[in-house]
């Protein structure tokens, strides 16, 4: 699971927001070996507000009065989440054995492990799929 948004880009559009947004999801899942994305959701992320405000008072003997005014605008980022997926070449793809598992990606046991479990927890991959490949995984396989 990935989570990823466009604060702190120059991102100005709402599609340049999300396009920087998928970007990033993009790194975060090469980092953990995996070839794809599959996108869950992209939505608006409140992050802050930027404001102004004027005031002036004046002031007669003994008594005073002000006034202010103030605006504030409401600054929003994109936020996406996915999955990060190992794609198989063309050529493993078309020859599939019956009880093939897709190879997780090259990262340490424990990324592997976490990997794993969110694959089952998604209910992308068998319980028996699971057992077989945190078997695998431990194996150093």
């Amino acid at each position: 699971m990935l989570d990823a948004s466009s604060k702190n880009s120059w991102a100005v559009t709402d599609q340049g927001k999300t396009n920087k947004a998928i970007k990033r999801l993009k790194e975060e899942a090469a980092k953990l070996g995996a070839n794809g994305v599959l996108l869950r959701g992209v939505g608006d992320q409140y992050g802050g507000s930027v404001a102004t405000s004027t005031a002036t008072a004046v002031g007669y003997g003994n008594t005073a009065t002000g006034f202010g005014t103030g605006v504030a605008v409401p600054v929003m980022h994109k936020a996406a989440s996915g999955i990060a997926i190992y794609v198989m070449e063309d050529q493993q793809a078309t020859m599939p054995k019956k009880d093939m598992v897709p190879p997780l990606p090259k990262a340490s046991i424990e990324d592997r492990l976490k990997a794993l479990k969110s694959l089952r927890d998604e209910n992308l991959i068998t319980q028996g799929d699971y057992d077989k490949r945190r078997d695998d995984i431990l194996k150093g396989l």
